[in-house]
């Protein structure tokens, strides 16, 4: 089974279910079947050639998208051989698509071969492109915090109001004589996303948060536990876990995404000067006014 072509214009998973063989480690181990129809480990293996390398790894890391792969290939060899036997792809208008798709395909795999994989980005470069580009590296200051929201409707009278502020005052006291955070936030907090995890927001930076939330938390020192904050939201109580400063990502962290970028800078010229060079030495002409206008 050597057909891998169109398998990158195949969009999502079919939801069809068939027996799925974990993967192994010889090539020649079969890992699924239907009727006539065999998949090895070789075969899998080479039809991930076609994509990214940064596909290729996720895939290869993951047990689940292993077998979604597989299920994916299993449905291509099977639905197309279908097709075949039902002489679909000998429809004239099917036939002239394929053939698009197939030329697509090798225009691609041509400039690829002749064009991208020949660009080299040396370390210097990449160092260089680095230092004059450090802002574009920067991580913002970033603060791991909890909180407890009381939640007040935004048409919510006077009354209902002082209710909701005199709970959570009730509960920051409860913080103060020394309960746990965490189990009263699960206890009392309206914030269904959070509660269930104590509160727990993660890390996040200036801009993600409503501004009243986002300058008590950055005014407060891990371990410490805010006041009573108002928001849109209603009435909140934060506390501050960890603080992260801001920092440049080391060189080393980002080399690969410096890497691919400044091919993609290259890359776009170059392609431009082969095709502009393929199109003289084949003394292509283009008569663009005979296209026919709807």
């Amino acid at each position: 089974m050597k057909r891998f072509l169109l398998l990158p214009v195949i969009v999502g998973f079919i939801i069809v279910t068939f027996p799925v063989v974990i993967l192994a480690e010889d090539s020649s181990t079969v890992l699924a079947t239907a009727g006539n129809l065999k998949i090895t480990q070789e075969d899998l293996d080479e039809s991930l050639k076609v994509y990214s390398t940064e596909i290729q790894n996720a895939v290869k890391a993951n047990r689940q998208l292993q077998q979604k792969f597989l299920q994916r290939l299993v449905e291509l060899e099977l639905f197309s051989s279908i097709a075949r036997e039902k002489g679909i792809d000998r429809i004239p208008a099917v036939k002239k698509r394929m053939e698009i798709l197939v030329n697509d395909f090798l225009s691609k795999e041509l400039l690829s071969r002749e064009v991208v994989d020949k660009i080299k980005v040396s370390e210097e470069d990449m160092k260089q492109y680095y230092k004059a580009n450090a802002e574009q590296f920067k991580k913002p200051e970033e603060v791991k915090a909890r909180h407890i929201l009381i939640k007040v409707k935004r048409d919510a009278s006077e009354d209902e109001k002082k209710a909701a502020r005199k709970k959570a005052e009730e509960i920051l006291s409860k913080i103060k004589k020394g309960e746990d955070f965490a189990s009263l936030a699960e206890k009392f907090s309206d914030d269904p996303g959070s509660a269930k995890r104590g509160g727990d927001l993660g890390f996040f930076s200036r801009g993600r948060m409503v501004k009243p939330f986002e300058d008590a938390a950055f005014s407060l020192k891990p371990g410490e536990v805010s006041g009573i904050v108002e928001t849109r939201f209603g009435y909140h109580i934060i506390k501050v876990e960890e603080k992260k400063p801001a920092s440049i990502q080391p060189f080393e962290a980002v080399k690969d995404t410096i890497k691919n970028e400044l091919i993609k800078k290259v890359q776009n010229e170059k392609v431009k000067e082969y095709v502009q060079r393929v199109m003289k030495e084949r003394k292509v002409k283009l008569y663009p006014e005979r296209i026919k206008m709807n």
